[in-house]
């Protein structure tokens, strides 16, 4: 059902603590995007859960065809940076990085999975709040989608929760926290807290704002 609601231009933001299957499920779904193409720009190892999506471009701009990067007729890039380990490499990796949001504002009607907002966001690492805010703005009236992937709603940027078409929220036990995703997600604290009670460990929650419905999703692939 879920595929059959994705539509160009949607955002949507994906919720929950570490391993409990968020880039797994979002690497099945971006198997059959919305969009004419995918791209995957990510932080340190690279996650096994995104590696059946086309091949890795070793260089920024690619020069490569994109034809060699494709995956089911469609063009998917991913691009890596190894992690961060002392202050010079988050210099090398925000320039690499606003080079590649540069580059993604010149292609409308494709779709960017941004799996590492904390690195990229938090004002002491990459830094890159605002310019991803304005990604989020641009890309929206583009008719292009966005998939984001956070442990922790502090690091949405507040352009993506009034943009937000789709968000799915996994457990989370903190009062704190759960009020903050009710925030994100618009839902009634009481119906808020009801759900996340109810639901399993890899189970999820997914906010539909278009069409003001609410499902508990038992995750089976993970």
């Amino acid at each position: 059902m879920f595929w059959a609601r994705q539509e160009p231009g949607q955002h949507v933001v994906c919720l929950g603590p570490t391993g409990r299957g968020k880039t797994t499920l979002v690497g099945k779904l971006l198997a059959h995007p919305p969009t004419d193409g995918v791209l995957i720009p990510t932080i340190g190892r690279p996650d096994p859960a995104l590696q059946h999506l086309g091949e890795p471009a070793t260089e920024w701009p690619p020069r490569m065809p994109l034809r060699l990067l494709m995956y089911d007729n469609l063009p998917f890039i991913r691009r890596f940076e190894h992690r961060p380990k002392q202050p010079r490499d988050f210099q090398r990796i925000r320039i690499n990085y606003s080079r590649l949001l540069h580059w993604m504002f010149a292609r409308p009607g494709w779709t960017i999975f941004l799996p590492d907002l904390q690195v990229v966001s938090d004002p002491k690492m990459m830094n890159l709040g605002k310019p991803i805010e304005q990604l989020l703005l641009t890309l929206r009236k583009e008719k292009s989608s966005v998939f984001m992937d956070a442990q922790a709603p502090r690091w949405i940027p507040s352009a993506a929760n009034d943009q937000t078409s789709h968000v799915l929220i996994w457990k989370y036990r903190d009062r704190r926290v759960r009020q903050r995703l009710a925030e994100i997600a618009s839902l009634d604290m009481d119906l808020f807290d009801y759900l996340m009670n109810e639901i399993a460990r890899f189970d999820f929650v997914w906010i539909d704002s278009i069409m003001d419905e609410v499902y508990h999703v038992e995750n089976t692939i993970v």
